[in-house]
């Protein structure tokens, strides 16, 4: 995906599913990720709608229980990680569930 259907989504409010960011400029895939949680949860203290989710603490389990989840209250719910690790952390998650 573009940079500018990045900001046209965000815009139009039409986002959805899972956007993974990747590149050198921590700054702005920060500032991508908050203009989003913005978006979808205006209230960054909502933990029943945002919750920020560590790989090396976050539970396979937990991160389903969230995602699968209906908002509470809100017509949409976010979830921010700066994972680089979920894959190995994932990997044959469906079988400790």
């Amino acid at each position: 995906m573009s940079l500018e259907k990045l900001k046209q989504q965000i815009q139009d409010g039409t986002l959805s599913g899972v956007y993974a960011f990747s590149g050198a400029e921590d700054y702005l895939k920060r500032h991508y990720i908050d203009l989003m949680r913005r978006k979808l949860v205006p209230d960054p203290e909502d933990p029943l709608n945002f919750v920020r989710l560590y790989y090396r603490e976050a539970t396979a389990a937990q991160v389903l229980d969230f995602a699968l989840g209906l908002p509470v209250f809100a017509e949409k719910k976010a979830a921010a990680s700066g994972a680089v690790g979920y894959g190995r952390a994932l990997r044959g998650a469906h079988r400790r569930l």
